[in-house]
């Protein structure tokens, strides 16, 4: 696993030099930093999280995975027997947002008003699109890309194939994407049209 070093502080020169970091507990993501301090003038430095176990020394590691989910605090203290300097740095640990797509068995495209069309739904996705195939394997649909951005204003697939209402029957799908992370994901699926 590796770390990053963060400046925390320059005491004496900078104040709050950052204020916050944002972590997500991701299993492919850094979650242990090394942060550090230094000053224009000999002295220690003093490190707690949350107010607990005190560290020593110009840097101090940190596993946020071993600390946890939720908001902290790293205080830092600076003293050189003459004067003691104090900074507070917060961080914020979050879960990792999970990617999802839900891709519906079936749809009644029979002018109802009701599920009359048929498209996937996700979650902290950067993009989805779609065909599909009829039972001969042609492909009788193409979605093209939508974003979160453009999905809200998509209805999706509404049952034709080259303008005329296609037969009642399985067909098959193939959903792509790619994550929050660009990680690409796809699947193949059923459909049930059924008027």
């Amino acid at each position: 696993m590796k770390s990053t070093l963060i400046l925390l502080f320059n005491l004496f020169l900078l104040n709050n030099l950052c204020s916050q970091q944002v972590i997500e507990l991701c299993e492919e993501t850094q979650t242990a930093y090394r942060y550090w301090a230094n000053a224009n003038t000999p002295g220690i430095f003093y490190w707690t999280v949350n107010g607990g176990q005190e560290f020593i020394g110009e840097s101090f590691y940190v596993d946020w995975n071993t600390i946890g989910i939720g908001k902290h605090t790293i205080r830092l203290l600076f003293d050189n027997t003459k004067c003691t300097d104090e900074e507070t740095y917060y961080v914020s640990v979050t879960e990792c947002p999970v990617s999802t797509m839900y891709a519906p068995s079936a749809f009644t495209p029979n002018e109802d008003n009701l599920n009359e069309f048929w498209r996937p739904k996700g979650e902290n996705n950067k993009y989805f699109s779609f065909f599909i195939y009829n039972r001969w394997g042609e492909q009788i649909y193409v979605s093209g890309e939508w974003t979160p951005e453009t999905e809200m204003n998509y209805l999706g697939w509404n049952g034709t194939y080259k303008g005329r209402v296609v037969q009642d029957g399985v067909y098959t799908y193939f959903l792509e994407w790619r994550d929050h992370r660009s990680r690409y994901h796809a699947v193949y699926g059923k459909i049930v049209v059924l008027r």
